[in-house]
C-alpha cells in the first residue's frame, strides 16, 4: 500500500510539473494572443533556447530570421548545426490566418 500511495504521489508531481509544457491531457488551451502585435519588432532572427524535442530539429543553435516580403507575408527560414558540423535550414512563409487576430500566424514550410 504504501509503494502505491509513493508511485501516485510522483505521478501527481510529474503531472503537476508538466502542466506548464505544451502538452497535457484534455482540450488544448486557447491562450491570449498579443495584442497591439508590431510585426516590425518580431522581424529579425530568434535564438531557441529551449524546447520540448520534435522529429524535425536534431541539431543545435536552433535559430529563426523572420523576414518581410514584398507581398506583405513574413519569409521564414529556419537553421540548425548538425552533430556532423553541417548546417540545415528550412524556408516557410508565414501568413496573417485571420486579420482580426494579426499576432496569430500560420507557417508553411517548403520542402
Amino acid at each position: 500500500m504504501a509503494t502505491m500511495l509513493l508511485l501516485l504521489s510522483t505521478l501527481v508531481g510529474l503531472f503537476a510539473a508538466a502542466e506548464g509544457q505544451a502538452f497535457h491531457l484534455g482540450k488544448c488551451p486557447t491562450p491570449p494572443v498579443q495584442e497591439n502585435f508590431d510585426v516590425n519588432k518580431y522581424l529579425g532572427r530568434w535564438y531557441e533556447i529551449e524546447k520540448i524535442p520534435v522529429s524535425f530539429e536534431k541539431g543545435s543553435c536552433i535559430q529563426a530570421n523572420y523576414s518581410l516580403m514584398e507581398n506583405g507575408n513574413i519569409k521564414v527560414l529556419n537553421k540548425e548545426l548538425r552533430h556532423d558540423g553541417t548546417v540545415n535550414e528550412i524556408e516557410g512563409e508565414a501568413t496573417q490566418v485571420n486579420l482580426t487576430e494579426p499576432a496569430k500566424l500560420g507557417v508553411k514550410f517548403f520542402w
